[in-house]
């Protein structure tokens, strides 16, 4: 499964998102910026760093 998080760049996106991806969802985050998109998944990446995730 694949979930998108529209205007996921926020707090609350980025909660949800980390959530999905730590119970084995494939997230998307989505922002009308990429740059940005792409900073908060990076940050994503680094919180859930202790998980066992298979990130791209």
């Amino acid at each position: 499964m694949i979930v998108s998080v529209i205007g996921g760049t926020g707090p609350q996106g980025l909660g949800i998102a980390e959530r999905l991806a730590i119970a084995g969802v494939e997230v998307i985050v989505g922002s009308r910026k990429e740059e940005k998109a792409l900073d908060v998944v990076a940050k994503a990446k680094e919180d859930l760093a202790d998980y066992d995730l298979n990130m791209v």
